[in-house]
């Protein structure tokens, strides 16, 4: 009888190979003896989904995080799949995984895409002040995202300071904006 270690490491290697339907059947089977054995869970969440049935998989992720709440990795394909599905809850979990890991560069990619978009949709229904808030969300996930920055100060031009727009844009420096500022 093959111990828990190498029955993962078995079904994960057909998951790996793409052999996803004997992936499915060694992670059941470990379930079978297993139920709440959250790894096991995860990674037949993971082959449900990349087998085009993320419905089912997602009640796997849901089951792996009640197993383990603390794992990043869960709450990051909770999110992956919750998107997928047009779902709420996928920045829940992008969140979520951040909080257990801060050093997730993908959680913080797809949380920094998710807020782009609804910073683009306020934008673009003219709520700048509400975009402004948003892209700042953006570029404390992902700095280096021009097109963020320059939204940004785009915004901050709509609401009305045109100075504070300059210096988001690095054309200003500090003393220059608030030696504007008093001469206005």
């Amino acid at each position: 009888m093959a111990t828990l270690s190498e029955a993962l490491s078995a079904a994960f290697d057909h998951h790996a190979a793409g052999r996803l339907r004997e992936a499915e059947i060694l992670y059941g089977r470990i379930l079978a003896a297993r139920p709440n054995q959250p790894d096991a869970r995860h990674l037949l969440a993971l082959a449900l989904a990349q087998g085009g049935r993320a419905e089912e998989g997602l009640g796997h992720v849901d089951a792996a995080i009640t197993a383990n709440p603390n794992a990043a990795a869960y709450h990051l394909s909770q999110g992956k799949l919750r998107d997928a599905l047009g779902r709420a809850g996928a920045e829940d979990s992008y969140r979520a995984a951040l909080t257990r890991q801060p050093d997730l560069p993908e959680a913080a990619d797809r949380l920094g895409t998710l807020l782009r978009q609804r910073a683009d949709r306020a934008f673009d229904a003219g709520r700048f002040d509400q975009a402004e808030a948003l892209y700042r969300r953006v570029l404390a996930l992902v700095p280096q995202d021009a097109a963020a920055g320059f939204d940004r100060a785009m915004a901050i031009k709509h609401c009305g300071f045109p100075l504070a727009a300059a210096l988001a844009l690095g054309h200003i420096s500090p003393a220059d904006a608030h030696a504007g500022a008093r001469a206005s």
